[in-house]
């Protein structure tokens, strides 16, 4: 333990402990200070970012949104004229995708049994598959909702055509 009393012993020893000492735990205070900063300024700068591109993504499925919404009552006069005939319907569904790029998929739903010819949800779709069209029918004899996943739908209720058509459907690429 002699080590230990010379340090106890010396002044200059003293002085040169604590000046270590106020050194470390100012390094300390300025690493823990700079440390939080940074952090700070990156979730601040993360969090900028991220809104700016929430922003733009908002901006172009409003875009999208506002297009299908377009073609959809662009289309209505001719599903409205070509009730008599539903077959007639899947060249309607095809001439969106046709007219719209941004289009994947089109359908229009009817009320059950409307077509009782065509099954209870009558409903013709057309979808891009590749560079070209195909379509079907969605509804089956044993279909018992209109629920379809992958398809948003766009009902509003100045689209509706009375009591006949439940809705119009499309699926956008965005």
């Amino acid at each position: 333990m002699p080590h230990v009393l010379r340090i106890r012993e010396s002044l200059a020893s003293r002085i040169s402990l604590w000046v270590v000492l106020c050194v470390v735990v100012i390094l300390s205070i300025t690493a823990y200070l700079g440390n939080s900063y940074v952090v700070k300024s990156i979730k601040l700068e993360g969090s900028v970012r991220a809104n700016g591109i929430l922003y733009i993504v908002g901006q172009r499925l409003n875009t999208a949104f506002i297009s299908v919404e377009v073609a959809v009552r662009n289309h209505l006069s001719d599903i409205r004229e070509n009730l008599n005939e539903p077959d007639s319907l899947y060249r309607i569904t095809q001439r969106m995708l046709d007219d719209n790029p941004a289009i994947v998929g089109s359908a229009i739903a009817f009320r059950p049994n409307y077509y009782p010819g065509k099954g209870v949800w009558f409903s013709p779709y057309s979808y891009r598959e590749g560079n070209a069209i195909s379509s079907k029918q969605l509804g089956r004899p044993t279909t018992t909702t209109t629920r379809w996943t992958g398809i948003r739908q766009l009902t509003r209720s100045s689209m509706n055509t009375g009591a006949n058509l439940t809705s119009t459907r499309v699926a956008v690429r965005c």
